[in-house]
């Protein structure tokens, strides 16, 4: 039996959530509650849990569907979740266009937003949550939504995705931990999330000018480093990191020139996450000005 519609406004997303699945509608609320709205307007992404009869070929499943796509979520109940997250950054992704999108994690420190890009599995996220124990803002740890006019970067506040390789770093953070287990049907899977708003730190942030933009890699065998980009250089790799750049032709190309521009720009190889977390706050004072007493992570 579903649920009553339950709406949310996740920053610049809104998601209107019917569920079939109870479990799935406490976890979400878990993560999101404080979200909850009366009116998410007429943009709301209109996202449902169903559980689809068994035929003669295959078992009953549970699906999500949104905006006439369908993902599907497998037997176990468990997995609902995962997979509603999923379709959630897949629809965001496909349905802010009014942003310039980047695949990067945004946090924010005194209204000064730092924009990280990188390949899936270097720490993005890792980053972000050990930033966010320190006292940092978190905006997304998986898009830069940025508004071409006014070059603001705004929140998108999902949960913080914890991959398997990243838990020990999380446990060691101290930060509150939303997990579980499902089976895919062959194996058992588990799937962690950080909720921003549950964390401490300076929890979620506003729209805020970006200051600095950090060219993430991690090669094992080379020290922790930064090398500074010019602007042109800087401007080509927004433009490559862009998830819409089709869509929004030649904004696209202006709004990553601009933004390159504006912001101090680096190629950063990562170290262990309290140095890496240090080189960062060193480029935030040196060149935004802004001081920040270092927090250890224990």
């Amino acid at each position: 039996m579903a649920t009553e519609t339950r709406h949310y406004r996740i920053g610049v997303v809104a998601v209107s959530l019917q569920s079939c699945s109870e479990e799935c509608v406490r976890v979400f609320d878990r993560i999101y509650g404080c979200y909850r709205t009366e009116d998410p307007g007429d943009a709301a992404l209109q996202m449902k849990i169903v559980r689809r009869k068994a035929e003669a070929w295959s078992a009953a499943e549970y699906v999500v569907q949104c905006n006439g796509e369908t993902y599907v979520a497998g037997r176990d109940e468990r997995g609902v979740m995962p997979q509603l997250e999923s379709a959630l950054n897949h629809q965001a992704m496909l349905t802010q266009n009014a942003f310039f999108q980047l695949h990067a994690g945004v946090m924010s420190y005194q209204n000064c937003a730092v924009v990280f890009t990188a390949k899936s599995g270097t720490g993005k996220t890792t980053l972000a949550a050990a930033l966010l124990a320190r006292g940092w803002s978190y905006l997304c740890d998986e898009f830069a939504m940025i508004e071409p006019k006014s070059l603001l970067v705004y929140p998108f506040p999902k949960a913080l995705s914890i991959k398997q390789g990243g838990l020990g770093h999380i446990e060691r953070l101290d930060l509150p931990l939303i997990s579980g287990e499902w089976s895919d049907g062959k194996r058992m899977r588990q799937f962690s999330y950080v909720a921003p708003t549950e964390a401490g730190g300076g929890g979620v942030g506003g729209p805020c000018p970006v200051g600095l933009v950090l060219f993430l890699s991690r090669h094992v065998n080379m020290p922790l480093r930064w090398n500074r980009l010019t602007a042109p250089e800087a401007a080509m790799s927004l433009y490559r990191s862009g998830l819409n750049t089709e869509d929004l032709g030649r904004q696209a190309f202006d709004t990553a020139v601009a933004v390159a521009r504006r912001a101090s720009c680096f190629e950063l190889n990562l170290g262990s996450v309290e140095e890496s977390c240090d080189a960062l706050e060193s480029l935030l004072s040196e060149h935004c000005g802004i001081d920040k007493a270092r927090q250890h992570v224990a």
